[in-house]
């Protein structure tokens, strides 16, 4: 399909900023732990097939916490 072709020839690469974190930048106030941050990640990864589903994200640790 047209849209497929177009996203294929949009892909970009990005770089990548190492030493950044989401726990270096979420404020101590929150307190959100580790399995907190880790789902985060998982939310917030750029690549869809990389990143986590909407299922599988309710079935994360940090719910059981």
């Amino acid at each position: 399909a047209w849209v497929e072709e177009s996203l294929i020839a949009a892909q970009i690469n990005f770089p990548k900023y190492p030493g950044v974190s989401l726990k270096d930048i979420i404020p101590k106030e929150c307190r959100i732990t580790d399995l907190g941050i880790d789902l985060m990640n998982k939310m917030l990864t750029f690549d869809p097939s990389k990143r986590i589903t909407a299922s599988r994200a309710l079935k994360h640790e940090w719910f059981k916490e």
